[in-house]
């Protein structure tokens, strides 16, 4: 029997490489370009969770202590007393409370600038805080309506100067 050679070995071709390596550039070029404004969009995110399990903790902590409980914004913190227990939430790095231009950092809560928790888990009123985030990029954490005290985050929409809720007319938030 006569065995047959054969030139070819096992390995990559210089284009097969080259390929490979371009599509690599690509995607790095693609992920370096939006990952700060994945980032700052996190910490925004991540804030206003922070202040509405505020908004929540003091609710309950209101109704379990049979005391009032209250929110407010002192410096870069939403902080909560209930009785003589205090509590806050700090904010991310590069986020701050604020608002579009032409909107209030504290929305509603009546004279009083702060949450009010009774002691039957109801909000005296209802309201919200805004937080700023990189890029222009708002939110706030609503509490409405007051019998209920539901917590939601919303998204500032420049296009229709509002702030609404994820889903909203079924379509989802656009960065």
């Amino acid at each position: 029997m006569i065995r047959r050679m054969t030139s070819r070995t096992a390995g990559f071709t210089l284009i097969e490489l080259l390929i490979v390596m371009m599509i690599a550039v690509m995607l790095a070029g693609f992920l370096m370009f939006n990952f700060p404004q994945f980032i700052a969009r996190t910490r925004l995110l991540t804030s206003a969770q922070q202040v509405g399990a505020i908004f929540q903790r003091a609710r309950l902590e209101a109704v379990r202590r049979n005391q009032q409980g209250e929110v407010q914004i002192v410096g870069d913190r939403a902080v909560a007393t209930v009785g003589t227990l205090i509590f806050q939430a700090n904010l991310e790095g590069g986020v701050v409370f604020g608002a579009p231009a032409g909107e209030l950092v504290v929305d509603g809560f009546g004279v009083a600038d702060k949450a009010i928790f009774r002691v039957d888990g109801t909000v005296q009123d209802s309201g919200a805080f805004r937080l700023a985030g990189a890029r222009n990029y708002f939110v706030e954490v609503r509490i409405d309506p007051p019998a209920t005290a539901r917590v939601e985050v919303l998204k500032w929409d420049p296009a229709s100067t509002t702030f609404k809720e994820q889903g909203h007319g079924g379509e989802s938030w656009e960065w």
